[in-house]
């Protein structure tokens, strides 16, 4: 559900659509490495001895299309995002998607399937012309790291546009 209205905000604020499938119900299934764990267990929906381990994936009304349209989606964040990235690319609801993993490493998808980290020089990447190649951000955070949310990615990206960057109080 939460990549469902992720991107009926992307759709509010870029016009762009996506396909609406509709979540009929759920299974039981063991997390794919790194998609949910995390999160299940900060959530309390996962519980090794009533689970064994197993967290809630939705089943949608119809198999998703052969080629993906929608937006072009950068992710920035964590762990916490790999559900919804990953429902979001197994449907194809998006042209392209790839994570901005902690500010510090690329992960990009290949159709439905979610590559490995790559590390990233910041101080060598053209970040106005990588913004110029999607259509919405989308930050992640939660309270944990809430302090440091986007972990330097929004600063750089105000200033990659020309906007003027407020000292954080305190600095």
């Amino acid at each position: 559900m939460a990549a469902l209205e992720l991107l009926d905000k992307v759709a509010e604020f870029t016009g762009i659509e996506s396909q609406r499938p509709e979540i009929v119900g759920h299974e039981m299934a063991t997390p794919k490495y790194w998609a949910d764990h995390d999160v299940a267990v900060l959530t309390n929906v996962w519980n090794w001895k009533r689970f064994v381990g197993k967290v809630s994936y939705p089943i949608f009304s119809k198999p998703a299309p052969q080629a993906a349209a929608g937006p072009r989606i950068l992710f920035v964040g964590g762990s916490f995002i790999f559900q919804v990235s990953d429902t979001v690319a197994e449907q194809r609801l998006c042209s392209k998607i790839d994570i901005l993993f902690y500010d510090n490493k690329w992960i990009h998808y290949q159709g439905a399937t979610r590559g490995r980290k790559q590390s990233i020089d910041k101080s060598r990447r053209n970040l106005a012309a990588l913004l110029s190649g999607y259509d919405a951000v989308v930050i992640e955070s939660n309270e944990t790291l809430l302090s440091q949310l986007g972990y330097g990615f929004i600063e750089d990206a105000c200033r990659a546009v020309g906007l003027e960057v407020q000292p954080k109080p305190g600095r």
